[in-house]
């Protein structure tokens, strides 16, 4: 995009923040070099969302690529210069570093059935409308949603959860249980119970999947940003996932 850049990534290594570092750092110095300029390139640190499940990293990816089309900058989004759109619609797959098997595989195991379902998927939500996720971190919930009520997502909707009642999938929280539970954390002096532990921590990557910055997310639940890091770095009970009724 002319002013932002979107990247949906498979993280194998606690190393996101090094690697955002890196890439924007080399992105910043060769840019400043070329145009023989100086200073800070990008506005801001980077922001970052969770995706908790199959049915949410393919909203992401289908939210990505409309991005230029809701921006103006494009009437086909398979068309706009700068974005990986194409190569998840194409047939042949041309020699990339960019791996789109990752969310075509969740479509079909048939690689032509699940492109024909991925550019079904682009052509019923063009006339979404959500906002922008830099703006407002409930956008792609809303564009979830959306996509949610469309015929073809249906039958991808009926695929995901066919295939996640054979996983230990973590499920997304629906925005009453969330608001509940950070009314109900928040209100605590005090949480020294494993299972209020293991529910506060759950929450908190409930509100990183929808694109909340810890700062945000430590304001909401009266706890430090401090606290926030230490609670996502620490290593996950050994009981699992939790859950709330």
């Amino acid at each position: 995009m002319p002013n932002h850049v979107h990247i949906q990534l498979h993280q194998t290594e606690a190393n996101l923040s090094e690697a955002m570092k890196e890439l924007f750092g080399r992105f910043a110095s060769r840019q400043n070099r070329k145009y023989q300029r100086k200073g800070h390139l990008f506005g801001g640190p980077y922001r970052q969302a969770v995706c908790l499940d199959d049915i949410y990293a393919m909203s992401v990816s289908l939210y990505i690529h409309l991005n230029p089309v809701r921006a103006g900058l494009a009437d086909d989004p398979q068309k706009y210069r700068w974005s990986s759109c194409a190569l998840y619609c194409r047939e042949e797959q041309p020699e990339s570093f960019l791996c789109t098997g990752k969310i075509l595989g969740q479509l079909s195991q048939d690689h032509h059935k699940a492109i024909d379902l991925y550019k079904k998927s682009l052509f019923e939500a063009m006339g979404i409308e959500i906002g922008e996720v830099l703006e407002d971190q409930e956008a792609i919930h809303r564009f979830q949603a959306s996509m949610a009520k469309l015929p073809v997502f249906k039958n991808i909707l009926r695929f995901f959860i066919k295939d996640a009642s054979n996983k230990d999938s973590q499920k997304i929280m629906s925005d009453y249980d969330l608001v509940r539970t950070i009314n109900e954390l928040a209100e605590k002096q005090s949480i020294q119970l494993p299972k209020e532990k293991a529910a506060r921590r759950y929450l908190i990557e409930q509100l990183l999947s929808r694109g909340y910055t810890q700062k945000e997310i430590a304001r909401r639940l009266n706890i430090s940003r401090k606290t926030i890091y230490n609670i996502i770095k620490a290593p996950l009970p050994i009981s699992g996932q939790t859950g709330f009724g």
